[in-house]
């Protein structure tokens, strides 16, 4: 479940209010792209709901890095480098970027003019579906539930042959505080795994 929430979480700000003909998606999201990187430093809030239980989290994103914050998760990437803890196991994975994953949705700092590129994109009444354009990956799609109200859409549901997932934005704003940065000191006595020796 976690892979698949990672999927819907480094979507939930790639829509605003918007008309999604074919003529206009590729524009509509350099638009948005230029819309959330005017935000500098920002923090979004979620709550996910996924078989009855509840779960809450929130991530941060600075340039190209970003702070990544939820069940018991924490990652940090930062340039090259990314940190993954596991509070509940008390261990500390670092990657290079030779061995992260190259999957789009797998960054939240990521540039979101390029999302044309991967997804089809539809409108059904007042929502808006992406599905994947590699046929391998067309079991899962996204569902995007846009209000009126607000520029940021209600929620977004996650689907494919494992689950459903639905995620309620709880916020999305500037963040003026000092962006997260790791630390080794604040895992002293985590299990190390530099996975970044054993390419070298």
């Amino acid at each position: 479940m976690v892979h698949m929430l990672k999927k819907l979480l480094y979507l939930i700000c790639i829509v605003v209010p918007a008309v999604l003909s074919a003529d206009t998606i590729s524009n509509y999201f350099s638009s948005l792209d230029h819309s959330i990187k005017a935000l500098g430093v920002y923090r979004v809030d979620f709550r996910l709901e996924s078989n009855g239980e509840t779960f809450n989290g929130y991530y941060i994103v600075k340039d190209h890095d970003f702070f990544f914050c939820f069940m018991g998760e924490e990652v940090y990437s930062h340039k090259d480098t990314r940190y993954i803890i596991d509070t509940n196991r008390k261990e500390v994975t670092i990657l290079s970027s030779e061995d992260m994953s190259h999957d789009f949705l797998d960054n939240p700092a990521m540039d979101f003019s390029k999302i044309p590129e991967i997804f089809d994109a539809k409108e059904v009444g007042q929502d808006i579906i992406l599905t994947y354009k590699d046929s391998s990956k067309r079991d899962e799609s996204v569902r995007i539930c846009r209000k009126t109200s607000s520029p940021w859409p209600e929620c977004l549901v996650l689907n494919s042959s494992a689950a459903s997932i639905t995620m309620y934005i709880e916020s999305i704003h500037h963040y003026n505080e000092p962006f997260p940065l790791y630390a080794s000191s604040k895992y002293s006595g985590y299990i190390i795994s530099d996975m970044r020796a054993k390419i070298k």
